[in-house]
Order: structure tokens, then sequence, then C-alpha cells
């Protein structure tokens, strides 16, 4: 009955350092860097900034990304400048908390979005159509997180 025990225990180690090697083999061989847009790279540069402009028009429409991190101090950056367009929205989970939630409101109060994430979730991302005016981002937990889109005209 012992061998049989550590025969099981000697498979599930064996199994679950397979995993581990093949899935940090397979993150270290996408190239994320060759395929991250000038755009999203200028977005992850000036994100201590409390105002950036974005301008994803190198990749043209379909490519439009922005780019936000949520730390325990708040969204960074604090403020986005964009022209209208469809835009790939991706929030990243830097807090440290488990779990989070995000609030898309226009400046009227109109609510374009809620998400609650599940726990242990780091991302979240969705496409959103941004028209001219301004929106606010912010976390349900932590209204006091917020990241103001001031969308303009093309």
């Amino acid at each position: 009955m012992r061998r049989i025990a550590l025969l099981c225990l000697t498979l599930l180690i064996a199994a679950t350092a397979g995993t581990a090697a093949i899935i940090r083999l397979r993150n270290s061989a996408s190239p994320k860097a060759s395929h991250t847009p000038k755009s999203l790279t200028q977005t992850a540069q000036a994100q201590k900034e409390t105002s950036t402009p974005f301008d994803g028009a190198e990749r043209g429409e379909a490519g439009k990304a922005l780019w936000l991190t949520l730390k325990p101090t708040g969204f960074e950056p604090t403020k986005v400048t964009l022209p209208a367009s469809q835009y790939f929205l991706l929030v990243q989970n830097a807090t440290g908390l488990d779990r989070f939630g995000l609030v898309i409101e226009k400046e009227d109060g109109e609510r374009l979005q809620e998400v609650r994430l599940e726990p242990f979730i780091r991302k979240w991302k969705k496409a959103i159509t941004f028209q001219p005016g301004r929106y606010i981002l912010s976390e349900i937990d932590h209204p006091e997180w917020q990241c103001v889109i001031t969308v303009t005209e093309r």
C-alpha cells in the first residue's frame, strides 16, 4: 500500500513539474515585445503621466487598443485623450487584490459597462466604441480610483 501511495505521489509531482515547464516554455516563446503596437508602447511609457494622449492610428481602425493598469493607488494613467473610434480596452489588475470590478460611465451618469471579475483574474478586456465626450472608468469597490477618458472627434 505504501508503494502505491509513493508511486502516485511521484507521478503527481512529475506531472505538476512537467505542466509548469510547458507553461514557462510557452510563455517565454511568445514574442510579446515584437507584436506590441507602437501606440501601446507609448501608452505604457507614459503611464506615470497624469494625462496621456493616445493615437492608435498606426495600426488602423481594427488595431486600436487602450491599456490601463489598476494599482493600489488607482489607475495609471489617470487621464487619457483619444479620438472617437472602437477600442480594445485592456485593464490589468496590479492592486494585489484577489478580485476587482469595473464601471464605465459617461459623464452624464449613463452606465455603459459594469463587470465584476472572478477571483484571481488579473486582466479584463472588451471592445468598446467610444463616441466624443467624457467617460469615467472606476473600480466598483474603490470609486475614488478613476481614469477619465476624453474622446475627441476623429
